[in-house]
C-alpha cells in the first residue's frame, strides 16, 4: 500500500469481522478507559461504544455486538458508500478512494 498515511502494517477484516483491541483475558483486567469514549487512550476507533449503555453510563466489553467490517474494502459494489454534490464536475469520472474524499471536500471549499 503505496500512501503517505500507511503504517509499516496494515490489518484489513475479513468479511464481517473487525479487530477487536482487547488485549486483558479477564474482564475485571480491562482498564479503565475500555468501558468509557476515551478517544485519546483507545488504539483507534472502538465501534463497541455505539452501544453505550445510558443506564449504567458505560460500553460493554462485548466485541459480538458490532457486526460487519468496519473499514474493510467493499466485497460488492453495492457496498461503497455515496458522495454527492449539487456542484457539477467536483468528482472524478473514476471511482473514488476513501483516501481522496478529503482532498475533494477540501478543494470544494477552496483549501
Amino acid at each position: 500500500m503505496q500512501h503517505e498515511r500507511s503504517g509499516d502494517v496494515v490489518l484489513v477484516s475479513r468479511r464481517n469481522s473487525w479487530q477487536a483491541y482487547y488485549y486483558w483475558l479477564d474482564d475485571a483486567l480491562a482498564p479503565a478507559f475500555a468501558r468509557t469514549v476515551d478517544i485519546h487512550q483507545k488504539p483507534g476507533y472502538d465501534p463497541v461504544e455505539l452501544h453505550f449503555d445510558p443506564a449504567t453510563r458505560s460500553i460493554p466489553l462485548n466485541a459480538t455486538l458490532v457486526r460487519g467490517s468496519h473499514g474493510a474494502p467493499p466485497h460488492d459494489e453495492d457496498q461503497r458508500g455515496v458522495l454527492l454534490s449539487s456542484e457539477a464536475g467536483v468528482f472524478p469520472s473514476a471511482t473514488t478512494a476513501d483516501f481522496d474524499v478529503c482532498t475533494i471536500v477540501l478543494r470544494q471549499f477552496g483549501i
